[in-house]
């Protein structure tokens, strides 16, 4: 699936990969943007007092997080995991499934015209400062090309 080149925002609900857990944080890859990296402090993993992260949360376990602060030069973010809720995490993980639907219809089409897809992302992404594939397939379906 392509990731997007931007940053995630401050409240924004982002899908999340843990790369790692430590005794006071859980490191994880933002799996939407290109290169960037999220922390979840111990006390933003759950509600209930914890003693040990990995009763929560386990490597390569997929989580959605909600973005507490972003350094976009570092591409860093500062995320929290008690405050999704299931209505939010439930939403969250729908979009990301479109989103890889839409991805792989542009392959087969790629695929099939012999044309790259970085190159078409370029110009119907990128250019057009869209931020999901998605959206570009929706307002092409009602609006036309």
């Amino acid at each position: 699936m392509y990731k997007r080149k931007d940053a995630p925002k401050r409240g924004d609900y982002v899908i999340c990969k843990v790369t790692e857990v430590g005794d006071v944080s859980v490191k994880v890859s933002l799996e939407e943007y290109e290169n960037f990296v999220g922390v979840i402090p111990i006390d933003e993993v759950s509600l209930k007092r914890i003693t040990n992260l990995r009763e929560v949360v386990k490597e390569d376990m997929m989580v959605v997080c909600y973005v507490l602060d972003v350094d976009e030069k570092a591409r860093v973010a500062t995320l929290s995991l008690k405050r999704v809720d299931e209505n939010r995490k439930k939403a969250k993980i729908q979009e990301y499934k479109k989103e890889k639907q839409a991805y792989i219809l542009l392959s087969e089409f790629c695929k099939r015209e012999k044309i790259g897809v970085n190159e078409i992302l370029d110009k119907i992404i990128y250019s057009k400062n869209k931020k999901r594939l998605y959206e570009v397939f929706t307002e092409t379906y009602i609006e036309g090309p």
